[in-house]
């Protein structure tokens, strides 16, 4: 698929201050790396339904799906309307997909319904929702209902009972689900300055439920060593507040706190060697005793050796 131009399509948000760079805003119907947002859409709710519900709230998860130039904002489910405010952490160099309001349809814990039926009820939730609003940095997102989208037809494969399904229906959920289909009001941004803009989304449903819904969020956008080094400290307080002896701590956090030293120095390569050797000794010593925090420590690891790797010249 061929891709638009689309440097004289960016929607400019000026953000409120003119000590800070401007945030750009692609238009709804971007296609980017090959993608629609409707695409886009569909790996959202992939990645937000089999994610992780053992998290931290106010730090949620922002991270690439697919595709280490496109990070995801995941917003966690949380039963209070007051939500407080949610900070994540992303690299200078990436866009970042961001949710207003997200909704998806299937045939799970339900009478089945046609794909024609599920789009039918996909469309009646998103009629229902008023008062759609972006707000970066003070500045407001103009005409943000043409950012509703609708995605095509997918499939969720929960390999994991960790999941968001599970949490809703109060019991374990694994396997295929087949069909889902999606959509709401998202928006993409162009690689933020580095900074902290300030993120307001709201909705409301209409009558007769008339519920508003406000989210406050901060994005920090971190060049790309800084990020990077943050990812390894956050590598070595896991080791710490692991139930390793403080003697077979210090070999694994030898390495991490190197590969931190290195990504700080800007030596990506320097600090991909570290974390592989990190990894070895998790293998070696780690492994054996305690396999599932081996497994957490390696995961991690190679996380930032990936995001590493993909930045080398």
């Amino acid at each position: 698929m061929t891709m638009k131009p689309i440097s004289t399509l960016f929607l400019t948000l000026l953000l409120a201050g003119s000590l800070h760079a401007q945030v750009e805003v692609l238009p709804p119907d971007f296609n980017l790396f090959g993608k629609t947002s409707g695409d886009y859409c569909a790996d959202y709710i992939v990645f937000t339904s089999i994610h992780t519900t053992n998290e931290d709230y106010f730090f949620p998860d922002a991270s690439p799906f697919a595709d280490e130039r496109v990070y995801f904002l995941h917003r966690p489910p949380f039963p209070s309307l007051t939500l407080g405010i949610q900070t994540y952490f992303v690299p200078d160099d990436v866009y970042v997909y961001l949710p207003i309001i997200v909704r998806s349809v299937d045939n799970v814990d339900a009478v089945p319904l046609t794909p024609e039926q599920l789009c039918d009820a996909l469309r009646a939730i998103l009629d229902s929702l008023t008062n759609v609003q972006l707000n970066i940095d003070g500045a407001s997102l103009a005409n943000p209902l043409a950012y509703r989208i609708k995605s095509a037809f997918f499939s969720i494969d929960f390999a994991s009972p960790d999941n968001l399904y599970t949490l809703l229906l109060g019991s374990p959920f694994v396997g295929l689900d087949d069909p889902v289909i999606g959509g709401g009001y998202l928006v993409m941004l162009k690689p933020l300055p580095a900074g902290l803009p300030d993120v307001h989304t709201a909705y409301t449903f209409a009558d007769p439920a008339g519920v508003r819904r406000e989210r406050h969020s901060q994005v920090i956008s971190r060049p790309v060593p800084q990020f990077l080094a943050r990812q390894a400290g956050q590598l070595a307080a896991s080791v710490t507040a692991s139930s390793r002896a403080a003697n077979r701590q210090q070999p694994l956090l030898a390495n991490v706190n190197g590969a931190k030293a290195s990504f700080d120095s800007n030596n990506f390569r320097a600090g991909i060697n570290h974390l592989r050797a990190f990894e070895q000794i998790v293998r070696a010593q780690v492994a054996r005793q305690n396999p599932s925090l081996a497994d957490q420590l390696s995961a991690t690891a190679q996380k930032i050796i990936d995001k590493a790797s993909a930045r080398l010249p």
